[in-house]
């Protein structure tokens, strides 16, 4: 049963008619030529009354077997919306959790105040049939760094994520070529010279190149996140944000992340498997991005630190995607 929707199945016209004519279900079954069992679930609606079991009605019962089938497919349409409706009730308090209201704002999700509309559109955004399943469209050991929580903030991070993942979509990219960006890692750093209307598309060429989508979306709010990697179809994605306008800021974050991509042997195997040796991977990271930047004019650059970090299984996102919630203030 649902909220509103009641399904009764085709049995208990069965069991009416059976009370009629003062037959139980013993007789019943032998007349039918079916068991004793099967009669039993087909009354109680625990098995589907098969066109082969309408005629049997018919002759037995003297009702055509078109009515039968009619109870049926009437009974099976209201089970399904009784579910729909149970699920929808699930899912409408899964979806105050998300910032509906700011990812409406950004363009993410059509505006609305409705619950169930609010539902829909979230189930569109992240191609769910159900909000609920999004913890289990995942693998062991997606990770994150995080440097602060809130009751929502994953769900603010996991509507991030699936946004970064959505525009990657209309990216166009060459085949993966992990050698390449070895080789053009220092073209993105003379980069750092530029202002953000000049290096951006050719940071896009760059990486796209190498079979790398680069995705921008501004920050939200809760969500502590400031870049993440992973694989969407034949091509690998970074998303960014900033939380603020320093240019440090950014650069670091993309460092960061593409250490994750060239050196993926080291930094992603050993970030999921080997959990216990993760300050070692830290280290390695931080390595990559100091030899990358500080060993070079880069502007607006000055002395950075990472904020602590903490190693958490992550419940709402896709899988294979590494996130990195990191903040580098200025010392």
């Amino acid at each position: 049963h649902g909220k509103s929707v009641i399904a009764v199945p085709p049995g208990a016209t069965i069991r009416e008619q059976l009370e009629i004519r003062g037959m139980n279900q013993r007789e019943f079954a032998k007349r039918m030529g079916m068991t004793e069992k099967h009669i039993s679930n087909l009354i109680n609606g625990k098995v589907e009354l098969s066109q082969n079991v309408a005629l049997r009605l018919e002759s037995v019962l003297g009702v055509p077997a078109k009515f039968w089938n009619n109870l049926e497919a009437i009974y099976r349409e209201k089970v399904a919306r009784a579910t729909d409706e149970n699920e929808l009730e699930e899912d409408i308090s899964i979806a105050k959790e998300f910032p509906y209201s700011k990812m409406a704002t950004l363009g993410w999700v059509p505006p609305t105040r409705k619950a169930e509309e609010k539902v829909w559109n979230l189930r569109g955004f992240f191609e769910v049939a159900r909000l609920g399943l999004l913890e289990i469209l995942r693998i062991p050991g997606i990770v994150y760094r995080k440097v602060g929580e809130n009751s929502k903030s994953n769900y603010a991070l996991a509507a991030w994520a699936q946004k970064a993942r959505l525009d990657s979509r209309t990216i166009l990219t060459s085949p993966v070529n992990i050698d390449k960006l070895s080789s053009v890692l220092s073209d993105i750093r003379a980069l750092t010279l530029e202002d953000p209307e000049s290096f951006c598309p050719k940071l896009r060429q760059l990486l796209g190149e190498c079979g790398i989508a680069i995705v921008f979306l501004p920050h939200i709010s809760g969500s502590f996140l400031h870049g993440a990697t992973f694989i969407e179809g034949n091509h690998i994605v970074i998303g960014l944000t900033v939380r603020g306008r320093d240019a440090d800021r950014f650069w670091f974050s993309l460092f960061h992340e593409l250490c994750q991509v060239n050196n993926c042997t080291i930094c992603i195997i050993l970030h999921f498997i080997f959990t216990k040796i993760q300050d070692i991977v830290l280290k390695f990271i931080l390595k990559f991005v100091e030899k990358m930047l500080f060993a070079h004019h880069c502007k607006n650059i000055t002395a950075l630190k990472t904020a602590p970090h903490e190693e958490l299984i992550h419940p709402l996102l896709f899988p294979a995607v590494c996130l990195r919630r990191i903040v580098v203030p200025l010392l």
